[in-house]
């Protein structure tokens, strides 16, 4: 089965970005039009009153709260960890703009193959969170990239917990921290998404995006790549992560490997290098 939440081909996504920057919707028309601004009633009406938050209904609410997880601004940690990049780059394994390119598309096969399984299986809840969490614990056997994933996933979890404040949320990570279970960021995440009715093709996605933006933006604050040639090549990468997306959409447990153990090693001499900037 294929993630179908795509844009037509009658459309194309050039199309599909400039009708939604303007705020049109697929017939053109102005998506707010005839809505006027509201005077207010009273002074300071504005200010929202404490209290659970209200989530607005329907396709438009969702697109509100991925653009909220998506942001860079949302505390997971994720900028505290290079993911590998840093050892990598310091044993001297990435000398040119096409080893970086080379290494973000195996980076990004490898996170469709060991994590996303993981990811899908929270999603859907096919097993006891506790018991997918330590199967991934145990499937994570490098002790760096272990420890980086117990510390993205506690910190999403806490993150959503605090700024969303569904009760499902707060329920989860009060079964986390009272069965002292790792609180990898792979099955967090995907269960997070589950309980915020965020659908399944989103939460693939986001996943990937926000494991390709970490790792550039490591590349960029370690001085490999600029900032324009990190998002051009992020832009250039889409297609590819968009395949893994597709190919990784429908794999379990059974499925997850390690793709390349290369990788895994070298990530695992981070602890071992004279000087780090990042944790992990």
């Amino acid at each position: 089965m294929k993630i179908t939440s795509r844009p037509s081909h009658e459309e194309s996504r050039h199309d599909l970005a400039g009708r939604l920057i303007a705020g049109r919707n697929s017939n053109g028309q102005d998506e707010f039009e005839g809505t006027r601004p509201k005077k207010p009633n009273n002074a300071g009406s504005e200010i929202l009153e404490p209290g659970p938050p209200k989530f607005c209904a329907g396709e438009r609410g969702i697109h509100w709260l991925v653009w909220q997880i998506a942001d860079s601004a949302f505390p997971t940690g994720g900028f505290a960890h290079s993911n590998g990049l840093e050892s990598t780059w310091q044993q001297g394994e990435i000398r040119s703009p096409e080893e970086l390119a080379e290494l973000t598309r195996i980076y990004l096969a490898q996170i469709g193959r060991s994590a996303l399984p993981f990811v899908n299986e929270a999603y859907h809840q096919s097993q006891p969170f506790a018991d997918l969490d330590r199967l991934y614990d145990a499937f994570v056997s490098n002790h760096v990239a272990n420890r980086g994933s117990r510390a993205q996933g506690q910190a999403f979890l806490l993150a959503s917990a605090q700024s969303f404040s569904l009760p499902s949320l707060i329920d989860f990570r009060a079964m986390v921290l009272q069965q002292k279970v790792p609180g990898h960021f792979a099955p967090v995440f995907g269960n997070v998404f589950h309980l915020l009715k965020i659908s399944h093709a989103v939460c693939v996605r986001l996943f990937l995006f926000m494991n390709l933006r970490g790792l550039l933006a490591s590349a960029v604050r370690l001085g490999i790549a600029g900032p324009m040639a990190a998002q051009s090549l992020q832009s250039r990468l889409e297609g590819h992560a968009e395949e893994v997306a597709q190919r990784s959409a429908t794999a379990g447990v059974a499925d997850a490997a390690q793709i390349s153990p290369l990788l895994d090693i070298l990530h695992g001499a981070h602890d071992r290098l004279y000087s780090r900037l990042f944790q992990t």
